[in-house]
């Protein structure tokens, strides 16, 4: 017989596979779950023991999901879990004795006289200190439960949820972000330092809350070394097996079908595909002329339907002399909180040497308060357009507010005066990526990918997930060589948001970007999202395999000439060209990076998922 008999669900374990199946045994059912997109490791599990998720039955479906490292938002959305130390799921939950030693605890007690205890004010470093789990992006408003908890009992159906924890500590003056796996729902659970919904009576079972490390926030040199996926568990991989033998003794009882009859069946399924392949092929052909047609005409509507960061009327902001600013207007952009939060003495920046010149600004080296900065300013000819200094404005809004080990460190904004608007950030003295692989290919470094150039995909990679992992999220949509920055020890920084977006909806038609990174999506005005990030990530990658500019081996057949950007453009929409990889390099990383680069923005990864395959490669690597 499948299952411990020993097994309590009580809170002190995690192993919610084990709780599902004893429903089950108990004669229990629950609905399949609706509109699953099942995910590939599970897919493969399913395959190997010869069946179809939408056959299993609820409780099934939900012991797989949990098992294979996932739970759910409050949108439904599937949300990964990783485990830390090799570990399964069940062995995440954080035992009452360790979590005992960091964080204070409340007592609460049950119907059935026993106790259980949950968390109260506790810094959330503390808590993650002991957490045994790693989870995505949530989509999802701040939580006010508490973050770790025990309890439950033997007829309980846990609920996989993971709520987002996200506040600011006043004694220490931190902010801090807990992702939490909660067996209840929000709107059945007490509240923070409560132990019951009831007014009437002061018991209440508890139910199970696992704290887990926010994958955005992770540090990658610690924690990110020790997340994997977790360790099939028995239990699933049994009740799968004794699922999929019921399944053969069911087939093989059914001898009401002839071989004429299959034959027939065979046949027509046939036909019925190809006539169906035809239509499908006639439909796409004419969605694509539409979608052509839709595309110019939104791009010449004028209209947007995301947040803006990059254009001035987003921030409600005015400048003095503006068309905004009309008699009686209060507001300016100098007013504006945010930037008078971040403002630094201007006689405290002293500039030095231009180290870059782009379309919009120029960079140069100086020092404040006698530290290296770099200082960002406008172009001499753009620095009387209003409406360029408020966009510009608008990326040190953006700016000031990224926090993250792996992007730039945004310092301040000084000015004297409207001309002398600038921005001040942490300089990185290793220059640029495009600057190092050119750097790399004059003195014959050998192409392909070794540990240094996949340390710089790793943190790369890192910030696009803390990007994409931000709520409203904001997507960088110029990643390029150009704007990924080094240190001395070849870390990699991510810069330049002056065309991040903060994403608004759940596409956006605007495109902008370096064109040779740019995704086919972009290109065609089509609508697009973070996947855009992760075409221009795997273009990257190509970048730091054979230390050229993307599709330098595109030329002209007879002549050899390089082909123009345009006519290279036009081959990457039609899906006939794509970036190029060494023969020889890791079969891994290409294989990641062809990928990314996809034509079709469904089939390319997510960015935590990029990060986590990019992260196994560095560990492979290292230990080599």
């Amino acid at each position: 017989m499948l299952g411990d008999r020993t097994f309590r669900f009580d809170g002190s374990t995690s192993d919610l596979a084990q709780q599902f199946y004893r429903l089950h045994r108990d004669g229990v059912t629950l609905p399949s779950l609706p509109a699953v997109t099942v995910p590939s490791a599970v897919q493969k599990r399913l395959a190997d023991a010869g069946l179809s998720f939408a056959d299993l039955p609820g409780l099934l479906q939900r012991a797989l999901l949990w098992d294979a490292g996932f739970a759910f938002d409050v949108t439904g959305r599937l949300v990964r879990i990783w485990t830390l130390d090799g570990r399964t799921m069940a062995e995440i939950a954080v035992p009452k004795s360790e979590f005992s030693n960091v964080c204070p605890l409340q007592t609460c007690s049950q119907p059935d006289n026993m106790s259980w205890y949950k968390s109260v004010e506790c810094p959330g470093d503390e808590i993650l200190r002991v957490a045994r789990c790693v989870a995505d992006e949530v989509h999802d408003a701040n939580s006010d439960l508490s973050m770790w908890a025990t309890g439950g009992n033997v007829s309980m159906t846990p609920e996989m949820l993971v709520y987002k924890h996200d506040w600011y500590d006043v004694r220490s003056r931190s902010s801090f972000l807990v992702h939490a796996i909660h067996t209840r729902k929000r709107g059945e659970s007490p509240a923070y330092g409560q132990c019951s919904r009831s007014a009437i009576s002061a018991y209440m079972y508890g139910a199970l809350v696992i704290p887990c490390h926010p994958l955005s926030r992770l540090n990658s040199t610690i924690q990110v070394a020790r997340m994997s996926e977790p360790r099939p568990g028995k239990i699933v991989a049994a009740w799968l097996k004794q699922v999929s033998h019921a399944g053969q003794d069911e087939s093989s009882d059914d001898e009401g079908i002839s071989t004429t009859t299959i034959a027939i069946i065979v046949v027509a399924a046939a036909i019925a595909a190809v006539c169906a392949a035809f239509a499908f092929c006639c439909w796409r052909r004419r969605r694509r002329r539409a979608k052509s047609l839709s595309a110019r005409a939104i791009g010449n509507s004028g209209e947007d339907t995301y947040v803006a960061v990059d254009t001035a009327k987003s921030a409600g902001l005015q400048l003095p002399g503006s068309a905004g600013d009309q008699a009686g207007s209060k507001t300016s952009a100098w007013d504006d909180a945010v930037i008078a939060a971040v403002r630094i003495p201007f006689d405290k920046v002293v500039m030095g040497a231009v180290i870059s010149r782009g379309g919009f600004g120029e960079v140069y080296r100086g020092t404040y308060n006698g530290q290296h900065v770099a200082i960002k300013r406008l172009l001499p000819e753009r620095r009387r357009d209003l409406r360029q200094i408020e966009r510009f404005l608008e990326e040190v809004k953006l700016n000031a507010s990224l926090e993250h080990e792996c992007i730039v460190r945004f310092v301040g904004v000084a000015w004297d005066s409207l001309s002398d608007l600038s921005v001040v950030s942490e300089f990185m003295e290793g220059g640029d990526l495009r600057a190092a692989l050119a750097r790399f290919d004059e003195q014959q470094r050998p192409t392909g990918f070794d540990a240094v150039k996949i340390k710089i995909a790793l943190h790369v990679a890192h910030a696009l997930t803390y990007l994409h992992s931000l709520r409203p999220m904001v997507l960088h949509r110029d990643l390029k060589s150009k704007n990924v920055l080094l240190n001395s020890a070849l870390d990699a920084k991510l810069t330049d948001f002056g065309v991040a977006r903060e994403r608004a909806d759940r596409t956006m038609t605007a495109g902008v970007g370096s064109s040779l990174w740019m995704a086919p999506e972009v290109m065609l005005g089509e609508r697009y999202d973070e996947k855009a990030d992760v075409f221009s990530f795997g273009v990257l990658l190509s970048e730091l395999d054979t230390h050229k500019l993307p599709y330098a081996h595109a030329v002209e057949p007879g002549t050899g000439r390089k082909l123009p950007d345009t006519a290279v453009l036009q081959l990457v929409m039609l899906g006939r060209l794509s970036v190029l990889f060494t023969v020889g390099a890791d079969a891994e990383m290409v294989a990641l990076g062809r990928a990314c680069v996809s034509v079709h923005s469904e089939e390319r990864p997510t960015a935590a998922e990029v990060l986590h395959r990019v992260h196994l490669l560095y560990q492979e690597h290292q230990h080599a």
